[in-house]
């Protein structure tokens, strides 16, 4: 969402006056969760937040340690991660980590001996002013694209999200250097069109427009998104903050929580926007925590291979002594998709 359409949707927002934005944060979603707990009667509850909701995991638990029996996070946002802004930076790390990937491949390295060429001359090529259309190979259906280096950089990120996704980048970007962006921005639908349905994007400036962007200071900003491909994406997002609501949170919002409840910590190794040593700082004040790295994965790690059933045995025993030391070690061992050496196969 750009700042130009995260503004009309506040003025929206605000004209239909049916809801007051500045209760939309993490603290009442929490509230809210207490009184659900209380109305149904339960004494103590299980968790499981992955992403954005292992921020609310992990406040519930601030606030109410006596009402969780075990909490389950997977691709952890420590408090302190301010989403406004620290997400951008490790994706780029993330993508530059892909582009490395295949100069240590020989197959890959001999068909696209130098990505970071690749995308300089794409910069070079684009000047912002056009757009391209796309076939959604799920749909059939055509979408208009802007043509930008910003736009080109944001795909790409998309991919990264999912390793098996991000090892076609590689011919991707070949094709986009030789003028043809449809495959690249095709693959990116995968991502970005799931988004839009499961994402509520108002919700995410009401949070993080009063929780991260106070937080991002002009000048750390500034010398933040001078060491990206393409800053503008992020100059957009927090731009995009001004006029949302700010309303204060408790002095301890971004402290550590400090805590002997169980808590199973899950990271995708080559997670992008929260990478494993989110789960080791997380793991750092939990004294009967576990942190199991997935190293093949990305982010969210619960759905995939046998994760089910290790947070199954974890839920079950409120801790870890049945945990299934085959399914540990599966994921522990596990590695990323080759990258593709053309747009057929990985070699």
């Amino acid at each position: 969402m750009s700042d130009a359409v995260a503004k009309r949707c506040l003025t929206e927002l605000r004209d239909a006056g049916s809801a007051d934005i500045a209760q939309y944060t993490t603290l009442s979603f929490v509230n809210d969760l207490e009184q659900i707990r209380a109305t149904l009667g339960y004494d103590r509850i299980n968790l499981w937040g992955g992403s954005y909701g292992t921020r609310v995991a992990q406040e519930y638990l601030r606030r109410h340690p006596q009402r969780v029996r075990s909490v389950v996070l997977d691709s952890v946002a420590p408090p302190k991660m301010r989403l406004s802004l620290d997400p951008w930076l490790s994706r780029e790390r993330a993508l530059a980590d892909v582009l490395a990937q295949c100069a240590t491949d020989a197959a890959c390295e001999r068909a696209y001996p130098n990505l970071e060429t690749s995308l300089a001359r794409i910069r070079a090529a684009l000047d912002g002013s056009g757009q391209i259309s796309v076939i959604d190979p799920r749909t059939g259906s055509t979408h208009e694209v802007p043509l930008s280096y910003d736009q080109v950089i944001g795909a790409l990120q998309a991919l990264v999200y999912a390793p098996e996704l991000a090892s076609l980048i590689p011919p991707l970007i070949a094709r986009a250097e030789a003028g043809d962006y449809a495959p690249l921005f095709a693959a990116a639908m995968m991502f970005t069109d799931d988004l839009s349905r499961t994402m509520n994007f108002a919700l995410y400036y009401a949070v993080t427009c009063a929780e991260d962007a106070p937080r991002v200071a002009p000048a750390e900003a500034e010398q933040a998104l001078a060491t990206l491909r393409a800053s503008a994406l992020a100059e957009h997002s927090l731009a995009a903050c001004g006029g949302w609501p700010r309303p204060s949170m408790p002095a301890d919002f971004y402290a550590p929580v400090v805590s002997d409840t169980p808590v199973l910590i899950l990271s995708g190794g080559l997670d992008p926007v929260t990478p494993p040593a989110n789960g080791d700082l997380v793991a750092s004040t939990l004294a009967n925590s576990r942190h199991v790295i997935a190293a093949g994965y990305g982010h969210i790690v619960s759905p995939h291979a046998c994760a089910p059933r290790l947070i199954e045995a974890f839920i079950d025993d409120a801790g870890f002594a049945s945990l299934p030391k085959s399914c540990v070690d599966y994921l522990t061992a596990s590695k990323p998709p080759a990258p593709f050496s053309s747009l057929l196969e990985p070699r």
